[in-house]
């Protein structure tokens, strides 16, 4: 159980080092934005539903967008298979989610409704083997 639980939270350190990296792309890609607007040569706002970044496989690689309740980031692994969600819950709260490339949750952070942070993690199976509030 304990190897498991340390299998668990390599994959997940994996995870988020992959998604520090990501963040650090995509703030570099909206600094030249902004400074590409400081030049007057684009407009001011640019306005989408959706914004994905494509692999040269023509793969999804990471997504931005939205649904009822805010905005989402979302990164896919080479299959297209979603890998890391940031986003918010229809109550209002932010959460990160981790998954397995097969479309099973592995890590949510979160909040309860109260407003206290929760870890959760799942088996692969969609069945919560913990939480810690």
């Amino acid at each position: 159980m304990q190897n498991q639980d340390q299998d668990r939270m390599d994959q997940l350190a994996t995870q988020v080092r992959r998604l520090r990296w990501m963040n650090y792309g995509m703030a570099a890609v909206i600094a030249a934005g902004v400074i590409s607007a400081c030049t007057g040569s684009v407009p001011s706002v640019l306005r989408v539903e959706r914004l994905e970044i494509i692999a040269d496989d023509g793969k999804t690689a990471l997504a931005l967008g939205s649904n009822s309740a805010g905005g989402t980031l979302t990164t896919f692994n080479g299959k297209g298979q979603q890998l890391v969600t940031l986003g918010v819950t229809t109550g209002g709260v932010g959460v990160l989610n981790t998954y397995n490339g097969k479309g099973q949750a592995l890590v949510g952070l979160g909040a309860t409704v109260g407003g206290d942070g929760v870890l959760d993690t799942f088996n692969g199976k969609g069945q919560r083997t913990s939480s810690l509030p």
